[in-house]
């Protein structure tokens, strides 16, 4: 049985591969990239969520001064890791955020096109469409706190669960390690966040372990290992 992170990784490269196909390439080219995909994933023994541009360079030196192989054989490698590369990270095509602020967040996001759209396309440089662009992701941005299991939108302190939780006195930043991101409006769940969901779903105490648990606290674990199975789902 593969590894969560192998399944992630194996529903990548068939996603690309169907993109591909999709798009009416070639089988033969299709299996090429996915095969130059996967030895790269080996070479580097990492999986795409960990893949920096300094491993690629390195790959594909090694490629040029070891194997000695053309310039354009180079190339067509390089291609085939950049297009797979930018279809895990297209919105369109990738996974879109869950959790509770999720719907939130997509709207923000759209809204922000909108008012992109709405821009004077006649400006005489594209600074002005830039410093649009960047003022109106300013706020949203400024209040982001990153977190292993999923990301806090730390916009109005009045509807932050951990503080709530741990009745805390400061509401100046959230305690994205006592997130319950599974209730909590503020928090989304992301690609980058799957592997620590699914993780948790397939090691968390069977209900057969809890038998010798009080009764509460069985139905406290019971609510707890559904939350992360639904979150997990929500993730494919």
């Amino acid at each position: 049985m593969l590894r969560p992170e192998e399944q992630v990784f194996a529903a990548m490269l068939t996603g690309f591969a169907n993109r591909q196909l999709a798009r009416n390439l070639a089988r033969t080219t299709v299996e090429g990239r996915e095969n130059t995909v996967k030895a790269f994933a080996a070479y580097v023994n990492t999986y795409p969520w960990l893949w920096t541009p300094a491993m690629v360079d390195e790959w594909l030196g090694d490629l040029r001064s070891l194997r000695d192989l053309k310039r354009s054989t180079i190339r067509s490698y390089s291609e085939s890791v950049r297009a797979f590369c930018h279809f895990i990270t297209d919105p369109l095509y990738g996974r879109r955020p869950s959790g509770p602020g999720a719907q939130d967040l997509l709207a923000f996001f759209a809204s922000v096109e909108r008012q992109l759209e709405e821009l004077d396309v006649t400006a005489p440089t594209v600074k002005r469409s830039d410093q649009e662009l960047i003022n109106l992701l300013a706020i949203r941005a400024g209040a982001l706190h990153l977190g292993l299991a999923n990301h806090c939108w730390f916009l109005d302190p009045g509807k932050a669960l951990c503080l709530k939780l741990a009745r805390s006195s400061d509401r100046s930043r959230p305690l994205v390690g006592m997130c319950d991101s599974a209730r909590c409006q503020q928090a989304t769940h992301h690609s980058c966040h799957r592997i620590g969901w699914a993780t948790s779903a397939v090691t968390s105490p069977s209900l057969h372990q809890q038998d010798r648990t009080r009764a509460e606290d069985r139905t406290s674990t019971t609510h707890g290992r559904s939350r992360t199975r639904r979150a997990h789902r929500r993730h494919d």
